[in-house]
């Protein structure tokens, strides 16, 4: 029995060191790989970066747009180096644009709250600004930073979207109907303005944000009326002004805040600007140096306020808005922005304008002056004054499918009896006559603009949109009529020398395109 035993034990001690001695040589198990994990903490489309508890998410655009009509974005109406409304053939009147965004919005929990980083890039290649535009090489733009921005704490440095933009926008804010008079917001195709400002969360969607922007985004310019060189009115229309078109260097930042409220049924929006207005030297008689003096600083302003309502009876989805605006010596911060002085356009050759010298075969041309302010030696900057309207209807045919929005804005522009007799001064100076009293011409550069549109959206599959959108712009100046012309004119190289009458614009301009969203 104790032979038996021993062999059994024995034979356990044998199987127990070859499984051992079998086992020291399978490989060790491999650790677990880290695949990448969702993060649900901001909403869909958000993942962990590997190693880290920070949340990535990478989305953006794809864009093709094709515009034709003198106001597409290849001449722009509101430009200052472009004759937008020209029908000479040196003026693109069919435009194609394809344009990329991607962004990255990173977030990571903190004692503090979400620190959260945002880059937009933005890449687009264009059918060049008019075929003599020498200074677009290669057709191309790229690798624009739309946004950087970091915020932290309620905090938001960098480049954002501007404090005084209102947050809500028609049809996605896409196209032409995102530009009425500059109107900015924070979807679709949209740039973003250096900041340093705070934004306090009251709860039940209220919030306040107060703070300083870069506000070289923001002015549109000084004009010195009194300088040796008139106004420009020769060609290129739009290129200089008279003593030189002061942009002013940055002393004083913008002062901008906003209060927004944020409901189920719609939202509240007030915002406003407080903006310096800065200028360069006196010109005598044709030098600008500090020798000259300068006029005094000025405080200039913009405020806006907007309404939304959704959730409208018409349909599921519906909204409209409207936006109010007005601005002293601020005229971008208003809402109702255009760059300094530009041709309008140029009415067509089947439409002669009577001036009293005769029908003018070449029609009539439209211009006109839009400043912050203006000054003449030795006076102080006249602020230019500036008030606006804008609103917005979005209707879903098939919620989801089929969409149609119309919109429009009304903006005007006025100057005080001191800025149009220096204007008026400048501009008689460069060949602004009259038919009745050729020498005193009547003078009045207030401008007045009106834009009415309508876009239909169709979404075939899901994230691609189709769009196709007519704009109409009207442009009211008070040159036009009165028997004004300007006499040995020049508008471009292609037109001659000769008298043009001044008459209000009326511009037409279509688009289609497709968007992919991700």
């Amino acid at each position: 029995m104790k032979m038996v035993k021993s062999l059994i034990l024995g034979s356990a001690a044998t199987l127990l060191a070859v499984g051992g001695a079998q086992a020291a040589d399978l490989p060790v198990k491999a650790k677990p790989v880290e695949y990448v994990k969702v993060c649900s903490l901001y909403g869909a489309g958000f993942y962990y970066i590997p190693g880290t508890d920070t949340c990535l998410k990478i989305g953006g655009y794809v864009m093709y747009e094709a515009e034709f009509g003198p106001g597409n974005r290849g001449s722009d109406l509101f430009s200052t180096n472009q004759n937008g409304g020209l029908g000479t053939r040196d003026n693109d009147q069919f435009f194609q644009r394809a344009r990329s965004q991607i962004n990255f919005d990173t977030r990571q929990q903190t004692e503090y709250g979400v620190l959260r980083t945002f880059t937009n890039i933005d890449v687009f290649f264009n059918t060049s600004n008019g075929a003599y535009n020498a200074a677009i090489a290669n057709n191309t733009y790229g690798n624009i930073p739309f946004q950087v921005f970091l915020q932290f704490a309620g905090f938001t440095l960098g480049k954002a979207v501007p404090v005084n933009s209102v947050p809500w926008s028609v049809a996605g804010g896409y196209g032409f109907s995102a530009d009425i008079f500059g109107y900015s917001n924070s979807t679709g195709a949209t740039g973003g303005q250096l900041q340093a400002a705070y934004t306090a969360d009251l709860g039940n969607g209220l919030t306040i944000t107060g703070g300083i922007a870069d506000a070289t985004y923001s002015h549109a310019n000084l004009f010195d009326a009194g300088g040796a060189t008139p106004i420009a009115i020769g060609g290129p229309f739009g290129t200089t002004a008279g003593g030189g078109t002061n942009h002013y260097g940055q002393y004083i930042p913008d002062f901008v805040g906003n209060i927004t409220l944020n409901q189920a049924w719609g939202g509240l929006y007030f915002g406003a600007t407080v903006h310096d207005l800065n200028a360069t030297y006196y010109t005598q008689p044709t030098t600008t140096t500090f020798l000259n003096g300068r006029p005094d600083d000025a405080w200039g302003y913009g405020l806006i306020g907007s309404v939304q309502i959704k959730n409208l009876p018409t349909g599921t989805g519906d909204q409209a808005f409207l936006t109010g605006t007005y601005g002293d010596g601020s005229i971008h911060t208003s809402g109702t922005a255009a760059p300094t002085p530009t041709l309008f356009g140029l009415r067509g050759y089947d439409n002669p304008q009577n001036t009293g010298l005769g029908v003018l075969d070449r029609g009539g041309v439209g211009w006109g002056v839009i400043y912050d302010g203006v000054y003449t030696t030795g006076g102080q900057i006249q602020k230019t004054k500036s008030w606006g309207l804008q609103g917005a209807f979005d209707h879903w045919w098939v919620p989801g499918t089929w969409r149609t929005s119309v919109f429009g804005g009304y903006g005007a522009f006025t100057y005080n009896a001191d800025a149009t007799a220096a204007l008026c001064a400048s501009a008689v100076a460069a060949g602004l006559r009259n038919s009745v009293t050729p020498a005193t011409p009547y003078c009045n550069f207030d401008t007045k603009v009106s834009q009415i549109g309508s876009r239909t959206s169709w979404f075939p599959v899901k994230s691609l949109q189709l769009d196709l959108e007519v704009f109409w712009t009207h442009v009211d100046m008070g040159l036009s009529g009165h028997g004004n012309y300007f006499s040995n004119a020049a508008p471009t190289a292609f037109m001659p020398a000769g008298s043009y009458g001044l008459v209000n614009q009326n511009i037409i301009s279509t688009s289609f395109r497709a968007i992919r969203a991700f």
